[in-house]
C-alpha cells in the first residue's frame, strides 16, 4: 500500500471510532441497591433511602438501661397481635425550644416467639415508639405496628431463644427548652398463620442504649 493511501485509511478509521464513541453513551449501571445516581433507592418496606447530604451531629450524652427483668406478650385468636413493654424511658433533648435532637436507640435481648399451642412459628417483633408515635426516619415497618421483625413466621416451630439486636433513629423537636421525650421499646408477636391459639413473644436478658445528638 502506498504511503498516501495508508495515511488516508488511518485517518478514516480514527474518524469512525470517534463517531461510534460519541454516538453510544454508556449505560447506567444498576443493581439490587438501585440506580447508581449517588443515592440509594428504597427497595424494601421499612427501609429509608439515603439522604442526598449528611449533616454533622454532636453527641450530647448516652444512656444505658440493663434493668429489664424480661417481658411477655400473648394473644389468643387468629390474626391477633400483642405487645409488652421491655423499656419505657424519658430522655431530655438538651436544646432550646424549636430546636431538634436525634436519638439513636439500640436494643439487644434474648427473645423467642411462636404459637401458643406450639405447633407453628409466628412473627416476633420489636415495636419502637417515641412520644407515642413511630420514630422518624427509623427505619421501622408501617403503622400501626411500627415494628422490626426479628423472627419470621416459619411453619417449622421451635422454642429456641434467639439473641437479637436492632437500632433505629428518631428525630424530635422541642416545644420547650430541655424537653423530655418518651421512648418505648416493646416486644410483640403477630399471629399470621391463621392459628386459633394465637401467639406469644418473650424477652429475657436485655440491654438498651440511647445516644442523644444535636446538629
Amino acid at each position: 500500500m502506498k504511503l498516501e493511501s495508508y495515511v488516508r485509511f488511518v485517518a478514516f478509521a480514527v474518524f469512525v471510532s470517534r463517531v461510534l464513541i460519541v454516538g453510544c453513551p454508556a449505560r447506567a449501571q444498576t443493581g439490587s441497591r438501585g440506580q447508581e445516581s449517588g443515592t440509594f433507592t428504597q427497595q424494601m418496606g421499612g427501609r429509608s433511602a439515603a439522604p442526598s447530604s449528611l449533616k454533622k451531629h454532636a453527641l450530647k450524652g448516652t444512656y444505658f438501661d440493663t434493668s429489664s427483668p424480661g417481658a411477655s406478650a400473648f394473644c389468643s385468636s387468629a390474626s391477633c397481635s400483642a405487645f409488652a413493654a421491655i423499656y419505657s424511658e424519658s430522655i431530655v433533648c438538651p436544646v432550646a425550644a424549636g430546636a431538634k435532637c436525634t436519638y439513636q436507640l439500640t436494643i439487644q435481648s434474648q427473645s423467642q416467639a411462636g404459637s401458643n399451642d406450639g405447633n407453628v412459628g409466628e412473627e416476633g417483633v420489636y415495636q419502637f415508639l417515641v412520644d407515642g408515635v413511630a420514630p422518624i426516619p427509623g427505619p421501622v415497618g408501617p403503622p400501626p405496628c411500627s415494628c422490626y421483625t426479628w423472627s419470621g413466621a416459619s411453619r417449622q416451630f421451635s422454642f429456641a431463644i434467639r439473641g437479637t439486636s436492632y437500632a433505629v433513629t428518631a428525630t424530635v423537636k422541642n416545644t420547650t427548652a430541655n424537653q423530655a421525650h418518651t421512648i418505648a421499646v416493646n416486644i410483640g408477636c403477630n399471629e399470621v398463620q391463621g392459628n386459633a391459639s394465637g401467639c406469644f413473644a418473650n424477652s429475657g436478658f436485655a440491654n438498651l442504649s440511647i445516644a442523644t445528638y444535636a446538629p
